[in-house]
């Protein structure tokens, strides 16, 4: 098994613009809110930043980890230019409102990429069916 650290490397070393990603939102992709940062626990994923972030771009550098949670976020405030993949929620993530998550993303401005201290997390249907209400973790 590809260890995360090992997997993280050989991302870096790539450009997002070699990878091939779809122009649309894939439909085993589904949207869980916006949540407070308190949606990544410490120590269970990884996570990086693109110019030419997107949630399809996230959801593929997250399903080539095989991690079913990802998060979309801005790393300084200004840029929706952050992603962060994860195998399990936090058990203390709270749900904010959609109102706290405006910030475009760098590479689409019609999806949101979080904003201060939100995130839009997601999940893929192909690995997870989530239960309503409930936090894996």
């Amino acid at each position: 098994m590809t260890s995360f650290a090992t997997l993280f490397a050989v991302l870096s070393v790539l450009t997002m613009s070699a990878l091939s990603f779809s122009a649309n939102i894939p439909s085993n992709v589904n949207s869980l809110g916006c949540y407070h940062n308190d949606i990544v626990p410490a120590g269970n994923g990884f996570g990086y930043t693109s110019s030419q972030m997107t949630v399809e771009n996230c959801y593929n550098v997250c399903s080539l980890a095989n991690l079913k949670y990802f998060a979309l976020y801005s790393s300084d405030g200004i840029h929706g230019d952050s992603c962060y993949c994860l195998s399990t929620l936090s058990s203390q993530a709270t749900i904010g409102t959609d109102a706290s998550c405006t910030l475009p993303c760098e590479g689409d401005s019609t999806q949101t990429c979080g904003a201060g201290t939100s995130s839009n997390g997601y999940n893929d249907l192909y690995t997870y069916n989530p239960v309503v209400g409930a936090v894996d973790g």
